[in-house]
């Protein structure tokens, strides 16, 4: 069985590297880049762990929709990045590109199977048992947020010019509930970065070729500090929010949603 997993490990790297090159030779847009990255290897280990498909895609869903436009919305306003590759012509106020949902739900939900299927061992919940009082709550709580800033977006949305927006949702929503899970629950860090250090190399390759195919820019001055990523300038913000602790936010509201936090 191990060898079997260190088998599609592999194989989930040739697929990093069939993306890369597919996207390179076919310049290809942000839509059809998102789907070689994340989509094909999203169904790749869908069929290895098919138990985990349904309850991985509703959290993916009830997580990303709401933080994608919380995020993307913001973050656009202040010119912390923007989506330049959009295939559609019609944008969510103007401001969100439809890509942007298409990607991070891939992206999370990448993340949710790799982890069932390599490294969480435990008995896996069932969806019902997945959708406990807890993660009801959670949704209900964040989907009224999500709610609320449509409201915001519509009726005043110079309310929505939030300086070094990426900054600040980072830590709000990011560094600081991953770090009071990782403290409440000390056994998960080692699990967290072994599965970190295959989407940081997975996130510089997407970085690279978001950056080569002109997918998105970052063309504010709100942040903390930029770094050379080979020929580009990315913030900071970017380097450790996304390469570095996204990975272990996703999955500590994984855990902290799911039901044996083990």
């Amino acid at each position: 069985m191990k060898s079997n997993k260190t088998i599609d490990l592999v194989l989930l790297l040739v697929i990093s590297i069939f993306a890369a090159a597919t996207s390179l030779l076919l310049k290809a847009n942000f839509f059809v880049s998102t789907l070689l990255f994340f989509g094909l290897p999203s169904l790749f280990i869908s069929f290895k762990n098919k138990k985990a498909v349904k309850k991985s895609v509703v959290f993916a869903f009830l997580i990303t929709v709401p933080f994608t436009f919380l995020f993307d919305y913001l973050i656009t306003v202040d010119k912390d990045w923007y989506i330049v590759g959009s295939m559609f012509n019609f944008r969510l106020f103007g401001i969100v590109a439809i890509e942007q949902f298409i990607w991070t739900f891939l992206w999370a939900f990448q993340i949710i199977v790799f982890y069932e299927y390599f490294l969480d061992k435990h008995k896996q919940t069932s969806l019902n048992e997945f959708l406990s009082k807890r993660m009801t709550l959670f949704s209900l709580v964040l989907f009224a947020v999500f709610l609320a800033i449509l409201f915001l977006a519509a009726v005043n949305p110079s309310s929505l010019k939030v300086n070094y927006a990426y900054f600040w949702l980072g830590l709000i929503f990011g560094i600081v509930p991953m770090t009071i899970f990782l403290i409440k629950f000390p056994g998960l860090w080692l699990k967290f970065i072994k599965i970190t250090a295959y989407f940081f190399v997975l996130a510089a390759i997407t970085e690279f070729m978001g950056l080569k195919l002109n997918h998105w820019i970052f063309p504010g001055n709100h942040y903390l500090g930029k770094i050379g990523f080979f020929r580009y300038q990315i913030p900071l913000e970017e380097f450790f929010l996304y390469f570095l602790i996204s990975t272990p936010v996703i999955l500590s509201y994984y855990e902290f949603l799911d039901d044996d936090r083990k």
